[in-house]
């Protein structure tokens, strides 16, 4: 029981968080002008960490809610250990998901016609990296967006990185 509901699905998607990066590495050195299997290999990166992201936050807010249920002084040791953790999640997923929907957000509002101020990474705006030429295809601002997006994810080596 131990082994088929907690240990093998953690397994399966870590095989697959490794598989993807591998092929998100293989395709970015290759020597293919071909960007479309790099773009679906970058991609299907970040659903992983989004899928990674989501069973972290929800383990997280089932334990809050156990430990909530206990008495402080029975638990103490790990109430404060959660609490510790608790909040180093929370800054982590915060410097994830900001950036990343800010950038959304005005690369939306460019979509739609209104105009924003963007947010100036050390890459540039995304509005810049996407709509910077007015020949782009769409296959070309689809990488470049995936590529300012991924500029904000911590913890990714450079041959693992979509920007240049």
């Amino acid at each position: 029981v131990f082994w088929d509901d907690f240990v093998l699905p953690k397994v399966l998607v870590l095989a697959a968080s490794a598989v993807s990066l591998c092929l998100v590495v293989a395709f970015r050195f290759s020597d293919s002008d071909e960007r479309m299997p790099y773009l679906l290999a970058s991609f299907v990166q970040l659903l992983l960490l989004a899928f990674w992201v989501w069973k972290i936050c929800r383990a997280a807010v089932r334990t809050g809610t156990i430990l909530r249920q206990q008495s402080f002084f029975a638990t103490r040791y790990a109430q404060l250990a959660f609490r510790v953790l608790a909040n180093t999640l929370l800054l982590a997923v915060a410097v994830v998901v900001i950036p990343a929907v800010y950038d959304l957000q005005s690369l939306s509002s460019k979509w739609v016609g209104r105009s924003t101020t963007s947010m100036t990474t050390t890459t540039g705006s995304l509005q810049t990296l996407v709509f910077g030429e007015k020949k782009a295809s769409f296959l070309e601002r689809m990488v470049r967006a995936v590529s300012a997006e991924t500029s904000h994810l911590p913890f990714c080596a450079t041959a693992t990185s979509i920007g240049p």
